[in-house]
């Protein structure tokens, strides 16, 4: 592993999340909007509308089956809040010695199933007309509303309780939220990814019984293992950028120092094209 490279992708990540976090805080909330508005349009017999939130999602359906749920390991709001509670709990368990109760990986695999369920649930109430509950108990729009300097009414008490849930669930699990409640994610999970935005590894260097690309996945993913689970990856590149035989990379993007700018790119193209819509 060359350390030098891995510390430059590491904190280059931490930068484009805090650019995203500051300056697109609602991208997530507006993306997922366009999918309650389709549920209550259908199920009022009206036409879909090209709204704004429809656009978002619209693009970012695009964006990932090019470059795979970039969106997800470096803009979405929710997802990097996720990623600071867990390293914050990590800091604190290794000071204080004692470490927090862990899911085991063969059962997180199954409690990311709960997604899809979470999804279900939403778009049906949607569809039934019951968008309005689904907004005031959603804990993404009550995280909208606080990073946004707002506090919720009282009608938001619901998703004020699951947000707080939430934010202790991100202490003992990586990605908690995006690997068993994100109903975006669901979504972007069943996404055909073009060769363009898959991690690709070649098994034939790898080191016996290493394991590190599993162990360190923050989605319990192993690549090439399983088809069907591939769109759990969110290209956070951890895998590849700790893999201690550069046998992992993206597409057909070289791994290294061709990566950091395509990363750089990737995230210029999505900040410019949200910024645009919102």
């Amino acid at each position: 592993m060359d350390k030098k490279l891995f510390n430059t992708t590491k904190y280059l990540r931490i930068v484009i999340q805090i650019v995203f976090f500051i300056m697109m805080p609602s991208a997530f909330s507006s993306a997922f909007a366009a999918v309650k508005e389709a549920a209550v349009a259908i199920s009022q017999g009206g036409e879909l509308g090209f709204t704004p939130f429809a656009k978002i999602f619209l693009f970012l359906l695009a964006f990932t089956m090019i470059c795979g749920r970039f969106f997800c390991g470096y803009a979405c709001a929710f997802g990097s809040l996720g990623n600071w509670i867990y390293m914050i709990s990590q800091f604190i368990q290794k000071k204080v010695g004692k470490k927090l109760p862990s899911i085991p990986s063969r059962t997180a695999r199954y409690l990311q199933l709960i997604k899809y369920v979470v999804l279900l649930a939403i778009v049906i109430l949607c569809f039934a007309g019951f968008s309005g509950m689904v907004s005031e108990s959603s804990p993404w729009t009550v995280f909208s509303l606080l990073i946004n300097g707002k506090l919720p009414t009282e009608a938001m008490i619901v998703g004020a309780v699951i947000l707080l849930l939430i934010l202790v669930g991100m202490a003992f699990r990586q990605r908690f939220f995006c690997q068993f409640l994100c109903p975006l994610g669901a979504i972007f999970s069943l996404l055909p990814i073009l060769p363009t935005g898959r991690m690709v590894r070649k098994s034939e260097g790898c080191i016996k019984g290493c394991n590190l690309c599993e162990r360190k996945c923050p989605m319990d993913l192993k690549l090439g293992e399983n088809e069907w689970r591939e769109g759990e990856c969110i290209q956070c590149r951890i895998c590849s950028y700790g893999c201690p035989k550069s046998s992992i990379s993206l597409g057909m993007i070289p791994r290294g120092y061709g990566d950091i700018v395509w990363t750089v790119i990737e995230a210029a193209i999505l900040m410019a094209v949200l910024k645009f819509v919102i």
